[in-house]
């Protein structure tokens, strides 16, 4: 009977020291809420919306090159990604909602690319970028990353010291200095 005591007591601390963790990660969901909602979002506005300019403008060039596209890339007052082409005469703009998988992922690299180079970032890493994107595509990011590389400035110039690819996708091969093959 006392030994199963103690196993209900040890059940109990471990249960309680569980609530504890549970109310730690509670108050730190708290504060990543409070901080999103209300300190970035007010913090400098004018700042702010020049930075998101910023950036929105260098993935606008490079989102061209690898779409090979005259829609123009927009990130919007809620950083919500946003092409805008002419259709018939008429301007469209689509949202992220509306886009496919292969423009999404040339917008959020376009974007994340112009993002490092905006805040100096001096090593990037990219984890299979060229995932939903057809062949065409894949071939132009991989030629986007190397006119990066080389500074191309009708792309971007070039502003990192190391830039890492992960990919089983055999255009970065061409565009790369040095491969390991796991």
């Amino acid at each position: 009977m006392n030994g199963e005591i103690q196993k209900l007591k040890k059940l109990q601390e471990a249960t309680a020291a569980k609530q504890v963790e549970i109310t730690s990660f509670e108050e730190k969901e708290k504060l990543v809420k409070f901080l999103r909602n209300q300190v970035f979002k007010n913090v400098s506005t004018q700042l702010s919306e020049r930075f998101r300019e910023e950036i929105s403008l260098r993935a606008d060039r490079i989102y061209r090159t690898i779409a090979e596209s005259d829609e123009e890339l927009y990130w919007g007052d809620n950083y919500q990604i946003i092409l805008k082409d002419l259709q018939d005469g008429i301007i469209r703009e689509r949202s992220d909602d509306q886009l496919s998988g292969g423009q999404m992922m040339s917008a959020v690299v376009a974007l994340r690319l112009a993002l490092l180079q905006t805040i100096g970032a001096r090593v990037a890493f990219f984890d299979e970028p060229t995932s939903n994107l057809d062949a065409a595509r894949r071939e132009n990011l991989a030629h986007a990353f190397r006119a990066i590389d080389v500074g191309r400035e009708e792309v971007t110039e070039h502003w990192y010291d190391q830039l890492f690819l992960v990919s089983h996708d055999v255009a970065f091969t061409e565009i790369t200095d040095k491969v390991i093959e796991l």
